[in-house]
């Protein structure tokens, strides 16, 4: 999900931005801001958009990031140096962990709405690039690196104010296979998820279930193939397993059958989940309640309904032609009050 709409980021610009170099043993380098001209091209601007979807967050009360800011919306003249502060604290709170990168810090616009981004890039070659022999910074060198890898970005933050209690921050972090934002940077950021694992898992899935059920409705597929797809969905799916929803075809096709092609369902869901505002979301499957047994309703031909809640759903057995029903059950009530228990 994005804290923004397409329209805003369409027209987002960057009107500041501070570079630092942190992770190594001599500490955080600093460096002046790119000119006017490093700026004009747009290519900025295009890093940003390309983070703009990810994992939605809050700040916790206290968090320091969201007080610097704070500040760096507020205190224009001291962009610099909040921007320095910012770095020097990644770095102190993480350089056991860290490889050399670079921290930077922007400060952007989008109409009348100005928020900042975070970004920590891993990229050596990046990291090198913008140097030259003065030990003088070359935004040249730093787009000509960026090209050639456009995953350096490892850590982003989008960072937005006024959304009335909604979610402030959106978090990418692309330094694990799984895409699962790392515990040291949650506590840099000092923010916890505006969903925890078990609503993500649900609403994903729920989303997934019913693109899935229409397909097989258009296909006409048959009975017992509709019922294996039920199981396939629920069965592929496995408890702990790491889901990263802006890379659907991973998790279509551990929910599908052949007879549904993962390419036929991934835009359908992706614009479900886009609407849903979970596109982009990273978590840690929790099948709690997708595994779960839900209430089945049978309605045959003549009219005749059957509601079996779930502690009964296994009693319930259709026929493989679909023409029989037959339940096993303890005894019966009808709607006049009189039962017919089994001899």
């Amino acid at each position: 999900m994005s804290i923004l709409s397409d329209s805003e980021i369409a027209a987002l610009k960057v009107e500041r931005i501070a570079y630092h170099q942190v992770g190594a043993s001599g500490g955080v380098l600093h460096f002046n801001e790119p000119t006017a001209t490093d700026l004009a091209n747009g290519f900025f601007e295009g890093r940003v958009r390309s983070v703009c979807d990810g994992s939605v967050y809050r700040f916790e009360p206290n968090s320091a990031v969201r007080n610097y800011c704070t500040l760096l919306l507020q205190q224009e003249d001291r962009f610099l140096r909040n921007s320095r502060d910012l770095a020097t604290m990644f770095h102190d709170k993480h350089r056991a962990q860290m490889r050399v990168g670079n921290f930077m810090v922007f400060l952007l616009r989008t109409g009348e709405t100005r928020f900042v981004a975070l970004m920590k890039y891993d990229n050596q070659e990046v990291v090198r690039s913008l140097l030259d022999a003065n030990q003088q910074l070359t935004f040249d060198g730093f787009k000509d690196a960026f090209v050639k890898d456009r995953d350096s970005i490892q850590k982003s933050a989008i960072i937005r104010f006024g959304n009335h209690g909604g979610p402030e921050l959106i978090v990418t972090d692309r330094s694990q296979r799984s895409g699962l934002v790392t515990t040291y940077f949650k506590d840099f950021l000092e923010a916890v998820p505006m969903r925890d694992d078990r609503e993500c898992s649900t609403l994903v899935f729920e989303e997934a279930r019913k693109v899935l059920r229409g397909i097989a409705a258009e296909m006409k597929l048959p009975p017992d193939r509709q019922r294996a797809l039920n199981a396939q969905m629920r069965n592929g799916l496995q408890h702990g397993m790491s889901v990263d929803t802006s890379d659907l075809p991973v998790l279509v096709a551990r929910m599908t059958i052949p007879e549904i092609s993962v390419d036929d369902v991934v835009p359908e869901l992706q614009t479900a989940l886009k609407r849903k505002q979970i596109l982009g979301e990273t978590f840690t499957l929790d099948t709690t309640d997708i595994r779960s047994v839900r209430p089945r309703q049978i309605v045959t031909s003549e009219g005749v309904k059957i509601y079996a809640p779930p502690t009964a759903v296994s009693r319930v057995q259709i026929s493989p032609d679909n023409r029989t029903i037959t339940i096993s059950t303890a005894g019966v009530l009808t709607d006049d009050g009189t039962s017919d228990p089994p001899p």
